[in-house]
């Protein structure tokens, strides 16, 4: 019973871990976008979103 449970919490970590880094990629790529576009309005907002859900 108690390997079903750490299996199952084994399984969420990795998870969450793979959501902060596909937050992390999309930040640093709307980052760049608003940096190589200059529209900051457009992509900025979005990059401060995605930074915030992968913390």
């Amino acid at each position: 019973m108690f390997e079903s449970i750490k299996l199952k919490l084994r399984k969420a970590a990795k998870a969450v871990l793979s959501h902060r880094i596909l937050y992390a990629a999309l930040s640093l790529s709307h980052i760049w976008a608003a940096i190589s576009t200059g529209k900051f309005e457009v992509y900025a907002p979005m990059a401060i979103l995605y930074f915030l859900l992968a913390r």
